[in-house]
């Protein structure tokens, strides 16, 4: 017995000379907010669209300080690291270099001397922390005007080979030659201004919502020299990839060299940001499609002035038309939201062999800023109802943030009209939701496929493949569909079962682009997972489709409350949407990983929409879009709050 315990007394002597002694005595990652172990604090989102986010507000700095054990009066040398923790890899994750994490401000600056046993210090979170070169640009330009345009005009006439070709595009695209050249030229001059310059544009990679850890590391001078340049210097690249130092000191070589110490702080950040749709709604020249551009004039919080321009976080957004597809549509008006027109109405037209349509396609606005309105720090939506049938249309509407992040948890909290009226009949519209790439240049690419991505365009039967795209979107639309695919036969009710239970369709969508490097297989085009105890339905239509969705029934009940709230958790290998009357009670209603889909890691903004689907969009057809009469009366949604936490 004496004998055993010696031997445990000996391993363990052995295993305590082993440790590496640590000789930081003290660190506070905040020192000047001493008042809790979790410091939490809003962006200040006023400079966002100009200039990024930063943490704190502007001229202000996170002081540290720290405390070392110095007894032998070696030279020291420390050096402060932050990294978002909430929307991360695991640090010895193989993509743990995509994580957010900084230093100083100057990445040129190392490692500094300790030259007191207490050392105090400052820094700042700020966008582009490693300061790479493809987040850099020109400074934020000035607007678009008249003379830019003219002047952009003339360029293209005197370029004959390039006039020339743009008149060939009209002819093709079945459009004017001004109209053309106009959408030539907005595509060329976005092109110039996210060109490569030498400005730092720090809004192209902002901090992060969420967590932050804090590590303060220090070396002795000798040890010093084995810290790689690529540590000491956050912006530079080994074999031209990032190195987390996180990563690198707390599991990797730094772990294990003699004279290095790290501590990593109990003590961390946590941020919000919260849009502020009091600043406005801008109407943005370059996203219009059309040349004629004329901005509604009565109507102050919502326009083109240079203060909305520098200020305001959401812009009016203006959907994509596919005009190659037409809807038949009856050609009558009714305010069909209202009641005046049921479900006994369009189950009798359903069945009029001798019904006179007409071919449209939905429109956006032909007046910008006419169908938005700012008031009591909410946005209003509005898609305009119909006095006469000579012009009558089916108008979608929208807004979009202006401010972008990679990850969050995305809270919607909106009063959506309701997609079923008093007689469960479908008013047309979808509500939706959703995030999309914030802007489509390289700078804002996603992470390279080996594989490839499906290309994103207009041709739903692409087999194209490119290994680096921009395109992201992530979605929740709400239609009135049935809750199970084509292809569940055995599962499918009758089209009039599903017309009158007074149920919407919940749609979860990711926008992987088929992408290739993805592990599903090709017979994965309908497949189950269970999450949180729930069973979700994915269907791809086939093994190039761009898209993964599963749908979730809801009752319309949800649109007679006075909001409600629609979340997106956007993380670097899952997707979550719940919904919920509060946030203590929000229900999940879809899941994706990354064992099954391709998760985005570029910066997109959030998007608020109301807009007139084509019925086969969301298959099998329970009510036929054109069968819906024009809405007579405006139909309103209203954007009380947008958190990303």
């Amino acid at each position: 017995m004496v004998k055993k315990l010696l031997l445990i007394f000996a391993v363990l002597t052995l295993l305590c000379s082993c440790k590496k002694e640590n000789v930081i005595i003290q660190f506070d990652p905040m020192s000047n907010f001493p008042q809790t172990d979790v410091v939490e604090m809003d962006f200040d989102m006023t400079n966002g669209v100009s200039q990024g986010l930063e943490l704190p507000a502007e001229d202000s700095v996170f002081e540290f300080t720290f405390t070392i054990n110095n007894k032998d009066a070696k030279k020291y040398y420390y050096k402060i690291f932050y990294q978002n923790v909430s929307y991360a890899f695991d640090d010895n994750h193989p993509l743990s270099f995509e994580n957010f994490y900084g230093s100083w401000q100057d990445t040129d600056i190392k490692f500094k001397p300790v030259k007191t046993q207490t050392v105090k210090d400052s820094f700042k979170i700020v966008g582009n922390p490693r300061n790479e070169k493809k987040y850099f640009g020109w400074e934020f330009p000035y607007q678009y005007n008249e003379a830019d345009i003219s002047e952009g005009f003339a360029k293209i006439k005197e370029d004959k080979q390039w006039y020339n070709s743009i008149v060939q595009k009209a002819k093709d695209n079945g459009v004017s030659v001004t109209e053309q050249m106009y959408k030539d030229l907005m595509y060329q001059m976005e092109a110039n201004r996210n060109s490569q310059g030498d400005f730092n544009r720090r809004e192209r990679r902002n901090p992060r919502t969420g967590n932050y850890e804090f590590m303060l590391v220090i070396a002795e001078e000798k040890a010093l020299k084995q810290i790689p340049e690529y540590i000491q210097n956050i912006a530079l690249t080994a074999d031209s990839v990032f190195v987390n130092p996180f990563d690198w000191f707390l599991n990797k070589k730094g772990k294990n060299i003699k004279g290095v110490y790290t501590f990593v702080s109990s003590k961390q950040l946590k941020v919000r940001a919260r849009y502020d749709t009091g600043k406005g709604v801008y109407i943005n020249r370059a996203a219009y499609p059309y040349y004629d551009f004329r901005v509604y004039p009565d109507n102050p919080s919502v326009g083109n002035d240079d203060t909305l321009y520098k200020y305001a976080q959401f812009e009016e957004y203006y959907h994509n038309i596919n005009t190659e597809r037409n809807i038949k549509q009856i050609k009558k008006i009714a305010d069909i939201s209202g009641g005046d027109y049921t479900l006994e109405d369009y189950l009798k037209t359903l069945n009029n062999k001798n019904i006179i349509t007409e071919n449209i396609h939905p429109v956006i606005t032909s007046l910008p800023g006419k169908n938005i309105r700012v008031t009591d720090n909410a946005i209003v939506l509005i898609n305009p109802g119909n006095k006469s049938s000579a012009n009558a249309v089916k108008e979608n509407t929208g807004i979009k943030a202006r401010i972008g992040f990679t990850y969050g948890k995305y809270i919607y909290k909106i009063k959506f009209p309701a997609l079923l009226n008093k007689s469960g009949l479908w008013t047309g519209l979808t509500n939706a939701a959703w995030l999309i790439y914030q802007n489509p240049s390289s700078w804002n690419n996603r992470r390279t496929s080996a594989k490839g991505y499906v290309k994103e365009n207009y041709n739903e039967n692409e087999t194209e493949r490119i290994h680096d795209t921009h395109y992201s979107e992530i979605d929740i639309e709400m239609i009135k569909t049935s809750p199970f695919w084509p292809s569940q036969k055995s599962k499918q009710p009758a089209a009039d079962a599903v017309r009158k239970n007074g149920k919407f369709v919940f749609a979860a969508t990711n926008w992987d682009l088929a992408d290739g490097d993805i592990n599903y297989l090709k017979g994965h085009m309908l497949f189950n997972k269970t999450y949180n105890g729930k069973q979700f339905t994915y269907n791809r239509w086939n093994e190039h489709s761009r898209n993964l969705t599963s749908r979730t029934e809801i009752s319309n009940d949800i649109f007679d409350l006075p909001y409600y709230y629609y979340v997106i958790e956007w993380k670097p290998r899952e997707i979550i949407w719940y919904i919920g009357e509060d946030l203590d009670h929000l229900q999940v209603v879809g899941y994706m990983s990354d064992a099954f889909t391709s998760v985005p890691n570029n910066q997109m903004v959030p998007v608020i929409t109301q807009e007139y689907h084509y019925s086969e969009y969301w298959p099998p057809v329970i009510f036929e879009q054109g069968l819906l009469p024009y809405p007579l009366n405006d139909i309103k949604g209203i954007l009380y709050e947008l958190t990303v936490e």
